[in-house]
């Protein structure tokens, strides 16, 4: 099974390429209900993030899907809305549109690899 990698700043996370596209699906899923629900920060830019991200997935061989967080996480107020974005997604019922365990472990390694401040 390939893995592509999720990069933001100096770190890596390896995701295997099926687990990359249900964590897509699921934050495509979600977004216009998100955008519909709340004025928290999260706007164009995150919609046009994930069609990039939705695009590199479906075009780029498989090994090759990677996601470069740093061009879409410009601020840290992206940095942290992305965050409380990916945390909503979690706690949601996909009704059956994508694999809902796959995606709570990937945002949960996301979260844990990527996005929490480490001490130096």
């Amino acid at each position: 099974m390939t893995h592509s990698a999720i990069r933001y700043g100096a770190n890596d996370l390896y995701l295997n390429d099926a687990t990359l596209r249900e964590l897509l699906k699921a934050l495509a899923w979600h977004l216009p209900a998100r955008l519909a629900e709340s004025a928290n920060g999260i706007d164009e830019w995150l919609v046009v993030a994930c069609d990039r991200w939705i695009d590199g997935h479906e075009n780029l061989p498989p090994g090759l899907r990677d996601i470069e967080l740093d061009a879409a996480l410009t601020s840290l107020q992206r940095a942290q809305s992305f965050a409380r974005y990916l945390a909503w997604v979690r706690d949601r019922d996909g009704d059956g549109a994508y694999d809902e365990a796959a995606v709570r472990a990937a945002i949960d390694a996301i979260v844990a690899r990527l996005l929490t401040p480490r001490g130096p």
